[in-house]
């Protein structure tokens, strides 16, 4: 989970504190949005740490590991692709069979 939660919090994690921030905090719509964006990391264990105004690394880390250690205790072995893009699109390819052989493109 800690690179998971290095990218939320280089990219959209940090929206929270930008949007508590003039111009955006006084404007109807971003107060709004901000807290959709507060009950959303509440929700998923990671919420916005008001000194920081981002969710703490180790509480997104957490997050992350809980939720994927959840899904591979749900879903059975043989529909469940553990995946990184890195790998290229081989392993996504064989597991989806997205394409038929018989049909030509």
């Amino acid at each position: 989970g800690d690179e998971w939660a290095t990218s939320v919090l280089s990219t959209i994690g940090r929206m929270g504190r930008i949007l508590s921030r003039p111009p955006f905090s006084f404007v109807p719509f971003f107060q709004a949005f901000s807290r959709v964006n507060s009950y959303l990391w509440d929700a998923i264990g990671a919420p916005i740490d008001v000194a920081l105004g981002t969710p703490r690394h180790n509480d997104l880390a957490a997050a992350h590991d809980a939720w994927v250690a959840q899904v591979k205790a749900r879903v059975p072995a043989d529909q469940l692709l553990i995946f990184e893009a890195r790998q290229g699109w081989a392993p996504l390819c064989e597991f989806l069979s997205p394409v038929d052989n018989a049909v030509s493109a």
